[in-house]
């Protein structure tokens, strides 16, 4: 009874990594009665290893993964590959510069490695760029063979980007990869005249003819209440937790997830930041 157990709850395990589930595709995927699989998952929820969810009214079940960003699941072939990347990584920083890499500087390396030998490693664009969703520890292990054009390929480029510091390659990637709408959030956060409405207005427009379809909107709204109360503190904070926005659907856009694991991020701050535009826009 222990091994049958143990099978079913690895297997629903397996199921949940590739995506979330309803409870009723549980029962139907494993095939035995909806009681014994509600003991199952209360089970896994009280270890921590999934999480339920209410998504449109109905119960949807997550793997946990503590580590990983929007605790994303990752396949294990993938998680030892990374791992390995991550401690090459560390390794030739401290050999070339003797310092540990920062998260910044590891995410857009592996970036560049897994491009250029399509490893298809879950990596997308989010509030900086280039960003792989296993997060960067500093005590990976080496997990996977590495053939050695790869390993080569590594020890160049670490030591071509870990020599720059964080926001210098954050802008060297997004010119590199001729990202336009990470070059034009970084024209905006950088704007030395605040008070100059027509070079505002212009960044804003591009601004609102770059970002996702679905973010439209509030990006305009943002732009309105920008041009009517002027690019300062309370506007560049706002901005701030518009970018939150609209690089959470970018990162969801470039990674290979369903869509259901990033549906209570992306409302729960879309609603943050519509609030904080009206707050800005009745204060005086």
């Amino acid at each position: 009874m222990v091994g049958k157990a143990s099978e079913v709850l690895n297997s629903i395990e397996s199921l949940l990594k590739e995506k979330p589930l309803l409870f009723s595709e549980i029962v139907e995927t494993v095939d035995i009665d909806r009681r014994t699989v509600e003991r199952y998952l209360q089970l896994l929820e009280q270890w921590g290893i999934i999480i339920e969810k209410n998504i449109e009214n109905k119960k949807m079940f997550f793997l946990k993964e503590e580590n990983n960003y929007f605790q994303l699941p990752i396949k294990q072939k993938h998680q030892n590959l990374i791992s390995t990347i991550y401690n090459k990584i560390k390794l030739f920083c401290k050999e070339i510069y003797f310092k540990e890499p920062t998260k910044t500087q590891v995410y857009k390396i592996i970036y560049l490695v897994n491009q250029k030998f399509n490893l298809d490693l879950p990596i997308g664009w989010y509030l900086y760029g280039p960003c792989c969703v296993q997060v960067y520890q500093g005590d990976e292990d080496v997990r996977s063979p590495l053939k050695k054009d790869v390993l080569n390929y590594i020890k160049e480029i670490t030591e071509k980007y870990c020599k720059y510091d964080n926001i210098e390659l954050q802008r060297i990637i997004y010119k590199q990869e001729d990202n336009e709408l990470y070059q034009i959030k970084e024209k905006l956060i950088s704007l030395d005249c605040p008070s100059d409405k027509k070079n505002i207005n212009s960044i804003l427009m591009e601004l609102i003819r770059l970002v996702p379809e679905e973010a439209v909107e509030i990006t305009t709204n943002f732009a309105r209440v920008t041009l009517s109360r002027g690019w300062n503190d309370k506007t560049k904070d706002c901005f701030r937790l518009l970018w939150k926005y609209l690089s959470t659907i970018k990162f969801k856009q470039t990674l290979k997830y369903d869509d259901l694991y990033f549906e209570y991020q992306i409302n729960s701050l879309k609603k943050e930041t519509q609030l904080e535009l009206l707050n800005i826009f009745d204060s005086k």
